[in-house]
């Protein structure tokens, strides 16, 4: 027993002083990782709050493309409304000048048959 105890006095230092070093060394790598584990988690943290971040502007420009794509499909609407409109005024007017032509040309038609009737008849009279 009193070898042990021998032995003991001997090796307890260095014994202690190896775990000392090991448990030191242990809670230096454990702070370490939880350091590291700290700036990983606020890395993720900062990432999902810039794409949130990013994802709204992303949000807010494409309604605000759909609002100014719709004001402009309203507007070629207008625009296209307007020129149908026009479009069929212009038809009714030639449409109109066109029957009145013809009327006109129908009269002069008859006029001018009749003129030639009047004609013929005059030269076999002669």
């Amino acid at each position: 027993m009193e070898s042990f105890l021998d032995g003991l006095k001997f090796w307890g230092p260095f014994v202690g002083f190896c775990v000392a070093f090991v448990g030191f060394g242990w809670r230096v790598l454990n702070r370490r990782e939880d350091k590291l584990d700290a700036r990983f988690r606020e890395s993720i943290n900062l990432l999902r709050e810039d794409t949130r971040r990013r994802d709204d502007k992303l949000e807010a420009r494409i309604e605000e493309s759909i609002n100014l794509l719709r004001e402009d499909m309203r507007q070629i609407n207008a625009r296209l409304d307007a020129n149908s409109q026009a479009i069929h005024a212009d038809i009714s007017t030639l449409t109109e000048k066109i029957e009145a032509n013809s009327h006109d040309l129908r009269v002069e038609f008859r006029q001018l048959n009749q003129n030639f009737v009047n004609h013929l008849e005059h030269h076999e009279e002669s």
